[in-house]
């Protein structure tokens, strides 16, 4: 089988660091990032964002190694099923979406998210549910043209019961709700429903 993308990456950070003689905290203070990220990303154990991608591309000199392994990462954070999905969110000016099953993926918190995608993919290993939940918690991480997009949450209030089960929850389902529509929206074009 393969390596993940994620695996890919890891590996070419390492190569290129340990080429140019450099301990992880050294490396770490050439681009400007923390000695914890570049050693979860190397690890395996967090994905790399763009800017992290970018600043390994400028400070190895590479061209343009690292922006395409991170965009390769963030590619396979999705279902299959998804990524055809992914160029037209990244482009779109307005997205409008309606969910009956269950709380939509913006307002959704950790903990509902992890479930549903442990439910979806039972036999997926907990670095592979990490990675596809810490996706789809940070989608704005993949999106270029975030601030030009238009989003709008409508969250049926009779869902903060049906799918939650405690106060504490709810409380949170509402909390993710405003902070989706603050974060995805331009300023005050928010529409909470």
């Amino acid at each position: 089988m393969p390596d993940s993308a994620l695996a890919t990456f890891a590996a070419e950070l390492k190569a290129w660091r340990e080429r140019m003689e450099l301990t992880q905290n050294a490396f770490a203070d050439k681009i400007g990032y923390s000695l914890a990220l570049v050693s979860a990303v190397e690890q395996c154990k967090r994905s790399p964002r763009p800017d992290f991608a970018a600043r390994c591309d400028e400070v190895t000199g590479a061209p343009g190694t690292f922006a395409r392994g991170q965009a390769q990462v963030a590619r396979e954070s999705y279902p299959a099923f998804f990524a055809p999905v992914l160029q037209f969110e990244r482009d779109a000016v307005r997205i409008h979406g309606w969910e009956l099953g269950a709380v939509p993926g913006l307002v959704q918190t950790e903990a509902y998210a992890e479930a549903v995608v442990r439910a979806r993919n039972p036999s997926g290993s907990a670095e592979e549910i990490e990675r596809i939940v810490s996706a789809r918690m940070d989608p704005a991480g993949s999106c270029c043209k975030c601030c030009r997009t238009r989003r709008e949450i409508t969250l049926e209030w009779k869902a903060r019961s049906r799918y939650t089960s405690s106060p504490r929850h709810r409380a949170s389902l509402t909390r993710n709700a405003m902070a989706a529509a603050v974060s995805w929206n331009s300023a005050r074009r928010s529409q909470i429903w």
